[in-house]
């Protein structure tokens, strides 16, 4: 089986590369203690997010209308004052950086132009992608400061992250980060739990009836 085939097993795990798989453990219920978790191992940050909780993308993609056609996955607020995107893409897109841009540009810029939401400072879009963007480095997490908006101080972080650069097997895992790497590209071909994923986090996740196939 490939692994990246957007099938699971029979009786295994969603794969979290699939449409359905990402949306069922991070995308459908409030509060979101499983992206929040992801989130926090990746923006490698002091700062922990927390609280976690869905937005529907009307609520704040509305101008122009055409960004509505720049797909993207999900959208959630956590505290502190912080607004997540998160998409995953299988298929290599030669514009997927630029509509990337784009999209957490035109969100941050709404925010701030309409007053709708005064009170969000913070905006991060994580994309998780299956092909390789930046050929001439090693590194497999890439992070991008965006930018700050007509004198009004945001933090605006771009993360880009290349599942084909990563290639550590369960025995060399060593941080939260890496266990979380290492489920978006096997999970789906696992039929238990790893005993090197032993944290809290993980036992609950394992747990969730959703991961299941």
């Amino acid at each position: 089986m490939s692994m990246y085939n957007s099938k699971a097993k029979k009786n295994g795990y969603v794969n979290l590369m699939s449409g359905k798989g990402f949306h069922r453990i991070f995308g459908w219920r409030n509060p979101a203690p499983w992206l929040i978790d992801f989130a926090n191992e990746v923006i490698d940050s002091k700062v922990v997010l927390q609280n976690g909780r869905y937005e529907s993308g009307d609520t704040f993609i509305f101008n122009p209308r055409s960004i509505k056609r720049l797909d993207y996955d999900i959208l959630c607020k956590a505290d502190p004052k912080t607004l997540i995107l998160m998409e995953r893409a299988n298929y290599k897109d030669k514009k997927f950086e630029q509509r990337a841009t784009k999209r957490i540009s035109t969100v941050v810029g709404n925010c701030n132009l309409f007053g709708e939401h005064p009170d969000y400072s913070n905006f991060i879009n994580i994309n998780i992608v299956n092909f390789t963007l930046q050929k001439k480095s090693p590194a497999y997490i890439h992070y991008f400061d965006l930018y700050y908006e007509k004198g009004i101080k945001n933090d605006v972080l771009k993360i880009i992250i290349e599942l084909p650069k990563f290639n550590k097997g369960l025995e060399a895992l060593e941080t939260e980060q890496d266990k979380w790497l290492y489920l978006f590209k096997n999970l789906h071909n696992l039929n238990k739990r790893p005993s090197q994923f032993d944290s809290d986090v993980f036992k609950r996740l394992f747990e969730d009836p959703l991961l299941q196939w």
